[in-house]
């Protein structure tokens, strides 16, 4: 069983509650006689609104794949070089190579690309690279800054 205690009165009368005006004074300590706190200093910091969503996703998406039979296999690029003149194909490497005597920088261009891409013959590959120097050689012809 529970008992109060004996200073305690069950129904005691309080005193009537001043107006509000005097109840904030009365209540609130002076500036001085306020502990100090870090907080009461702490700036207070406007809050940002959240930044909008990006409108374009940042992963890829796959749509569609495709791959001809057997490129997984052997992927690279593909080049396509026509003969430098017609009936090239046909002709041995000592004919080639008396044309090549008197080719210009651009035709030397093309056998050189197409014998590589090609047949690869190391003796009018080797020509070409001789005419090359030639004109490269000749006097009155610019010669590349490096």
């Amino acid at each position: 069983m529970y008992t109060a205690p004996p200073e305690a009165e069950p129904f005691a009368r309080r005193e009537p509650a001043a107006p509000a005006s005097d109840a904030a004074t009365a209540t609130a300590a002076p500036e001085a006689e306020r502990p100090y706190h870090p907080a009461f200093e702490a700036e207070v910091r406007e809050e940002l609104p959240p930044e909008p969503e990006p409108h374009l996703d940042d992963e890829p998406e796959l749509v569609a794949e495709f791959a001809e039979s057997g490129a997984g296999e052997g992927a690279h690029a593909e080049l396509h070089v026509d003969e430098p003149w017609e009936g090239y194909r046909s002709l041995t490497a000592s004919e080639i190579t008396r044309r090549v005597g008197d080719a210009g920088a651009e035709e030397l261009a093309v056998i050189h690309l197409y014998e590589t891409t090609h047949r690869s013959r190391r003796t009018v590959l080797a020509a070409v690279e001789r005419r090359s120097r030639q004109l490269a050689d000749e006097p009155g012809r610019p010669r590349p800054q490096g």
